[in-house]
This record gives structure tokens, sequence and C-alpha cells, in this order.
């Protein structure tokens, strides 16, 4: 499988096929309000706007070494705030995005 190629504008990450460019998938990082974990089940909370999305480089003094190393981007949050994601899809081969940083193409 060949990797997708990552794209960073304004607070948005864009995931997409270097082959075929169009055929991507925007994500936005979202603030939203925490929800209990009771089991109950709540509405969706509203967004309370977009985290931004910094790169490593503009903060390298303030960044630990290996993030250095490998340079990248982050998201700024505390441990206890909630996001959401929203996203976009604009093609067909690029289908599932892992919150863990994986992606899967389709066949």
């Amino acid at each position: 499988m060949p990797k997708l190629a990552v794209n960073v504008v304004g607070d948005s990450v864009s995931f997409f096929d270097p082959l075929d460019p169009d055929n991507k998938v925007n994500i936005t990082f979202e603030r939203t309000f925490r929800i209990s974990d009771d089991d109950k089940v709540y509405p969706l909370p509203p967004s309370l706007g977009p985290f931004p999305i910094c790169k490593v480089d503009d903060y390298a003094d303030k960044c630990p070494p290996k993030w250095r190393a490998h340079g990248g981007v982050f998201i700024p949050t505390y441990q206890r705030v909630r996001y959401d994601t929203n996203s976009n899809n604009s093609g067909s081969n690029v289908d599932e995005l892992y919150r863990c940083g994986g992606a899967r193409k389709s066949n």
C-alpha cells in the first residue's frame, strides 16, 4: 500500500494519495464539552471551534528532542480537554483514517 501524503492548511490536516491529489480527506479537530462517562446516551455537544495545528519547527525551543528530530505538527491542548473530529472525503480511494495515526486505503 502506498503511503499517503499529508498537508496542513490553517486548522485542518489533509491526507491524500500523491498520485491522485484530488482524492483526499480533510480533518479538523474541534474543541467541545466533555460528556459524562456514565453509560447514558447524550446528544453530540456543540463545537467550541477548531484547535490550532502547530508546526514543531515553530516551537522547537519548547518541544521534546524526539519531536524536533522527527518534525511534523502537534495540537496544543490540556489532558482534560475533549475534542471531536470533522472530516470530508473528496475521493473514493482514501476511506479510513484512524486517530492513532495510521491510514488505510480501500481497494
